[in-house]
């Protein structure tokens, strides 16, 4: 929620063809990470915001596999509290985002959270 919006089509050349992103979604690129560097306040987090959000982040995914995808996001924050810079606030948030999109899996993890509470 901290994290700034993009001003309109300011970040739509992270899609351009020759940078990497489309491929890497697409799964043209195989490695887990896709790499984001840049100096202190340069719009990093405010670019990954953009395309958390932007429809052609879920159709690049939707062209690499066709099964449903879950798109999440959690960034840290090292001025916040204490839980949003601790991997269990990382865990949590995401654990929220993806039981808020697909509720058929709460029955699944309720048990399981029980047993660790």
């Amino acid at each position: 929620m901290e994290v700034e919006r993009a001003y309109e089509k300011t970040f739509l050349w992270l899609f351009e063809p020759g940078l990497g992103f489309r491929n890497w979604l697409r799964g043209v690129i195989i490695d887990p990470l896709y790499w984001i560097q840049g100096k202190p306040g340069s719009g990093k987090s405010t670019a990954m915001k953009f395309a958390l959000r932007h429809p052609d982040t879920l159709s690049l995914l939707e062209a690499y596999d066709s099964k449903p995808w879950i798109v999440a996001g959690y960034f840290f924050h090292d001025r916040g509290k204490t839980i949003q810079k601790s991997v269990r606030g990382f865990l949590g948030e995401l654990l929220y985002q993806i039981l808020d999109r697909r509720k058929d899996l709460f029955y699944i993890v309720l048990p399981i959270f029980s047993q660790l509470f």
